[in-house]
């Protein structure tokens, strides 16, 4: 599953990424971002790029477009718990004891 990150405008912390949506494909994410895109226009005190009503009206879209930021690949749900006893392992094992 890859998932679609960006900043929605709404936001206090407008820097932060939020997860937006998901698909089994890059690609797919890519087409949508594509789609969506109406160019730059004003509602009210909000400079939107994507199409009003549409699934990503509320975000601004990737200004510096990084693969490795907005389309992140979520795995399975089968890699998941792997990668949280890897994760517990390097983070909490390694911690020093009080």
């Amino acid at each position: 599953m890859w998932v679609l990150c960006l900043n929605d405008m709404r936001s206090p912390k407008v820097e932060n990424l939020s997860p937006v949506c998901g698909a089994e494909t890059a690609e797919r994410l890519l087409g949508l971002l594509k789609t969506e895109s109406v160019g730059s226009y004003k509602d009210g005190q909000w400079r939107k790029e994507f199409r009003q009503g549409g699934l990503l009206e509320w975000y601004n879209p990737p200004s510096h477009f990084n693969h490795h930021l907005h389309l992140q690949n979520a795995g399975s749900v089968e890699d998941w718990p792997e990668e949280l006893m890897e994760w517990y392992r390097l983070q909490v094992l390694t911690l020093p004891k009080v």
